[in-house]
């Protein structure tokens, strides 16, 4: 959902003038979101059983989805920084299309979590708090140009 609310941001940024980057982060933040989104969950669900109450994920499916999402939070934080000059805060959309760029490239090490069993999934977790934090920064950005 927080992909979606932050393409339609990007897309604010567009109208406002932002340049076409704005409808990029619109795309890529909801069809990324959720597709990536999508796949995650359903990984989960359509696992192999193992047991009768017991199944192994589809791990194909979530290694697909992580490389969406991290592609979608590159790109959405491509965004940020090139539509920053059309904020009332560019030094706070910078900072956090360069989170989001960071946090992007974080899910992609998602193999060598699974793999190696690394610390209970240590590049997910640093990923998702990455972005996380891109995506408070990315509110507080798109509040106060409402104005702009």
């Amino acid at each position: 959902m927080s992909g979606v609310l932050t393409g339609v941001g990007f897309y604010g940024m567009y109208q406002a003038g932002g340049g076409a980057m704005g409808v990029v982060g619109l795309i890529f933040g909801i069809i990324g979101g959720t597709a990536g989104s999508l796949l995650l969950i359903l990984g989960n669900i359509l696992g192999t059983p193992l047991t009768l109450f017991a199944s192994e994920p589809n791990y194909l499916f979530i290694w697909i989805g992580m490389i969406i999402l991290g592609v979608s939070f590159i790109l959405l934080g491509v965004t940020s920084r090139v539509v920053r000059g059309s904020t009332t805060r560019p030094s706070a959309a910078a900072a956090a299309g360069t989170l989001s760029i960071i946090g992007g490239c974080f899910f992609f090490p998602y193999i060598l979590d699974w793999l190696l069993r690394i610390a209970g999934g240590i590049f997910t977790l640093i990923a998702f708090v990455l972005v996380l934090s891109a995506f408070i920064i990315w509110a507080a950005v798109f509040f106060g140009s409402r104005n702009f």
